[in-house]
């Protein structure tokens, strides 16, 4: 080969790796926008919309997966209080759900990396393509949610993949420094109570007021938290709140009443809790003299054992011991009460502390959703 040669060889593949570099650039990327039909670009992950009823869910834009199954996705919102958590949304008709084969979330057919500010995991996880059969079939809506614990301040991130580790949506979470007053956990009782099979209101036993580390609504994502008949029709669905990890002023729905040091929480709705263990639903707040009670900085996390049966009641009935030296109350004092059911548990925000999970799935969306009570006080004997 002669030097005329060699040079135009070199000339050729300098320009094609100059063309190479080039094509992989935002520059072309923003020509092929131009230029629509010259090149093939890759759509960008959808951004997750804020929904509040099931009728804004259903309003979403379909979203196809590889297998042909389609979703709808969403989130509650874009920002929250620290030591509260933030619910992301997947409603389907036929999409198969992920069944988790590492530690990665799972929205329904959806992988779920969350990266909170202060970041413990460098690279996503990969998933293996492990999926099951829907939990109903059609004509049936399958809303699958996943609770975000919001436990630093910042910025968390969160990203969304099917099961062939495609990025499908994401969306960014702000978690602010405005005052929140955050749940705890009831704790566990200092006395049980036998169940009477008789009797339709449950019976939780005596609990002692303590100072404990701050939860919040719960809802694993792995199992559909509610179900709704397509056959009814959308328009009554349109209302319908979602559950959420900060439940609202209108969605309180049960009642919290004080006779003497015996309690009752009043509900119009059913509550489904476990019969030996129905505190595992419920979390309070407090305050003393008007004051907020803080959720303790500790790692003494609240273990539970599920199972056993699970019970439908509309009272739940407990008595409570405020005089605790973990609240510091004192003869006198003026205690306020507020209590919270979450039909699919509560979870420890620190994520260092293992937390409660109850995957229990309801039939109607409305009693999916998170209550909250009115607030009583009283004086400390």
């Amino acid at each position: 080969m002669n030097r005329g040669s060699i040079g135009a060889a070199t000339g050729i593949l300098t320009i094609s790796l100059v063309l190479y570099a080039w094509a992989d650039s935002a520059e072309a990327r923003n020509f092929c926008i131009r230029r629509k039909g010259t090149c093939t670009k890759k759509p960008a992950a959808a951004s997750l919309p804020v929904v509040r009823t099931w009728g804004d869910l259903l309003d979403q834009p379909m979203i196809a997966l590889a297998d042909g199954s389609t979703i709808r996705l969403g989130i509650e919102a874009r920002s929250a209080p620290r030591l509260s958590s933030v619910f992301v949304y997947c409603l389907t008709q036929d999409a198969k759900p992920i069944r988790r084969t590492t530690e990665v979330p799972t929205l329904g057919p959806m992988a779920v990396d969350v990266r909170a500010p202060d970041p413990k995991q460098v690279e996503p996880a990969k998933i293996n393509e492990q999926l099951a059969e829907p939990a109903h079939r059609d004509p049936y809506w399958q809303l699958y949610a996943l609770s975000i614990p919001l436990d630093q301040m910042g910025k968390y991130r969160i990203t969304l993949r099917d099961a062939r580790n495609v990025v499908t949506a994401a969306a960014a979470i702000r978690a602010t420094d405005e005052p929140y007053h955050a749940w705890m956990p009831f704790g566990l009782p200092e006395e049980l109570r036998p169940l009477d099979d008789k009797d339709e209101d449950l019976d939780l036993g005596r609990f002692a007021a303590k100072q404990l580390p701050a939860a919040a609504p719960n809802s694993s994502g792995s199992f559909p938290i509610a179900v709704m008949n397509v056959e009814k029709g959308n328009a009554n669905l349109s209302r319908v709140p979602l559950p959420a990890g900060r439940p609202r002023p209108s969605d309180c729905s049960i009642v919290l009443k004080k006779n003497r040091s015996r309690f009752q929480v009043a509900s119009t709705r059913p509550l489904i809790v476990g019969a030996s263990e129905g505190w595992e639903k419920l979390l309070v707040r407090w305050w003393i003299n008007g004051q907020p009670v803080r959720p303790a900085n500790s790692n003494d996390p609240i273990s539970l054992n599920g199972g056993g049966r699970v019970i439908e009641t509309r009272n739940v009935h407990f008595d409570l011991e405020p005089l605790s030296e973990s609240l510091g109350i004192r003869p006198g004092d003026r205690i306020g009460m507020q209590v919270l059911y979450s039909p699919s548990g509560w979870k420890h925000l620190d994520p260092n502390i293992s937390s409660r999970l109850s995957p229990s799935m309801v039939t109607l969306g409305d009693a999916a959703v998170a209550m909250v009570s009115n607030r009583i006080e009283w004086i400390a004997p």
